[in-house]
């Protein structure tokens, strides 16, 4: 499975893009998590 999507290039590009949303999202639940911790402090 994974040699196939290292073979296939567009696959690639869209997985790197669909990660950059993901990493992006988690940096957002992050902060919030972080901003809830302190407040409920």
């Amino acid at each position: 499975m994974i040699t196939f999507m290292l073979s296939s290039p567009r696959l690639l590009n869209k997985l790197k893009s669909k990660a950059k949303l993901i990493d992006q999202l988690s940096g957002l639940v992050l902060i919030l998590l972080a901003v809830r911790v302190v407040t409920t402090l």
